[in-house]
C-alpha cells in the first residue's frame, strides 16, 4: 500500500510506503499447538499444518479442486509434503493466505530436499552414462565376434 503525499506550493511529491496487512499480520499470527490442530479434524472445522503455518480451510472444503476428502485425510500432521506433492500453483498458494490463521507453535523448518545427483553422488553416473556404457560394450563385443570367428 502506498499514500501519495504532495505539496502543492513546493511540487514535492513525497511517498510513504506502509506495510501490507499480509506483512503486518506475519508478526501477529497466534501460535498454535499441534495438538489444537488435531482437534479440527472434521466437516464443521477444518485446520490444516502446512509449512509452519494453520490454514482454516473449513468455508474452502466445497470449493477444493482436488474434493474436501483430500483435505480431510490432511489434518491433524504436517500436510507440508502433500501439499507440495501435489505441485499447487501460485494461485492455490494466494488462495490459501485468505485462510491463514496462525503458526505452528515450536515449527522448525525442515532442510529443503535436495534432487539427488547421481554423477556426484558415486553410484554410477548419470543416466545417459548407465544406458551407454551396456550399449557400447555388447557393439564391441559383437564387433569382435564378428571380426574373429
Amino acid at each position: 500500500l502506498r499514500d501519495h503525499l504532495e505539496t502543492a506550493r513546493s511540487g514535492v511529491r513525497i511517498t510513504v510506503e506502509t506495510p501490507s496487512r499480509k506483512e503486518d499480520n506475519m508478526s501477529e499470527l497466534k501460535k498454535i499447538s499441534m495438538e489444537e490442530v488435531k482437534k479440527h479434524n472434521k466437516m464443521d472445522s477444518v485446520w490444516l499444518a502446512i509449512d509452519g503455518k494453520v490454514y482454516d480451510v473449513t468455508q474452502y472444503l466445497q470449493d477444493h479442486p482436488g474434493g474436501e476428502e483430500i483435505i480431510l485425510e490432511s489434518t491433524g500432521i504436517d500436510a507440508t509434503d502433500q501439499f507440495e506433492d501435489v505441485g499447487h500453483s501460485a494461485g492455490a498458494r494466494e488462495v490459501m493466505e485468505k485462510y491463514l490463521i496462525g503458526e505452528v507453535e515450536g515449527w522448525v523448518p525442515r532442510p529443503e530436499k535436495k534432487k539427488s545427483n547421481p554423477a556426484s553422488s558415486g553410484d554410477g553416473g548419470s543416466g545417459l552414462v548407465q544406458i551407454l556404457v551396456p550399449v557400447v560394450i555388447f557393439a564391441l563385443i559383437a564387433f569382435a565376434a564378428q571380426k574373429f570367428m
